[in-house]
């Protein structure tokens, strides 16, 4: 019993922190109920940019917010995205790119 509440936890928090991290949520949260140790991999492992919203700073390699020409952290200017998240899906659809490379609708 204390141990099948113990999964039930794990895989909550691990579900709820993959979440907060831009990771697979169903994925963390299976590992993390089978292995409730898990959790402590995950809160190691460093949150990734959400495209559109966030991305890393080719100087200091923190995640800052996508529109910003200065990085917060190292002061450096980190010039404009050389994309765009698409309209549809909100992945990345590059400046060559004519469509996106995820669900392959066209550039809005």
């Amino acid at each position: 019993m204390p141990f099948a509440v113990l999964m039930i936890v794990g895989g909550l928090v691990g579900g709820l922190v993959a979440g907060n991290k831009g990771r697979n949520v169903l994925g963390w949260t299976i590992a993390c109920g089978v292995m409730p140790l898990v959790v402590l991999v995950l809160f190691a492992l460093p949150a990734l940019p959400k495209p559109g919203v966030s991305r890393v700073c080719p100087h200091c390699l923190r995640i800052i917010p996508w529109q910003a020409s200065i990085c917060a952290y190292c002061r450096q200017p980190v010039g404009e995205p050389l994309g765009a998240p698409c309209a549809y899906c909100g992945s990345t659809v590059w400046d060559h790119e004519q469509r996106c490379p995820k669900c392959g609708k066209p550039r809005a």
